[in-house]
């Protein structure tokens, strides 16, 4: 009984969520936040990273990891995660108004090098797994009783 009464309060929360974020608009802009990292913030690779997402057909505006304003409402963060100061994987971790979505990483060749063209063909295939996560979210909230 008292899972009942949870999953109908979170039922309800989510159908407050969703009026909150359908009042506030679409989004239709990525803010792609600029890491702090000197080695990760060249032009070259949030160029990369920016291409990548428009391949998906969204627009993108690259702001400061130390001032991302608040009409970015979709921030894309990135990174890479590192062993023995060789990169394994470039990860991905977009935030929606303040909440983190699943977060997303490609290999690195074992010599820790990657190619601009693979960081936007990950950045293309991240913005693609929210999309496919976002729908099926969707059907299953319209199938649920």
């Amino acid at each position: 009984m008292l899972s009942g009464c949870a999953a109908l309060q979170q039922d309800q929360q989510g159908s407050e969520q969703r009026q909150e974020q359908s009042q506030r608009g679409t989004i239709d802009t990525i803010c792609v936040v600029r890491h702090q990292n000197p080695q990760l913030s060249s032009d070259r690779l949030v160029q990369a990273i920016e291409a990548g997402l428009k391949q998906r057909g969204v627009k993108t505006r690259v702001v400061n990891h130390d001032q991302v304003p608040s009409e970015c409402r979709l921030c894309l963060f990135y990174g890479v995660t590192a062993e023995n100061n060789v990169a394994k994987s470039f990860d991905f971790q977009a935030v929606i108004d303040g909440k983190a979505l699943q977060r997303g990483s490609g290999p690195v060749p074992a010599d820790g090098n990657i190619k601009l063209e693979t960081i936007a063909l990950y950045a293309a295939n991240y913005l693609q797994s929210l999309v496919n996560a976002a729908k099926q979210k969707e059907v299953q909230q319209e199938t649920a009783p």
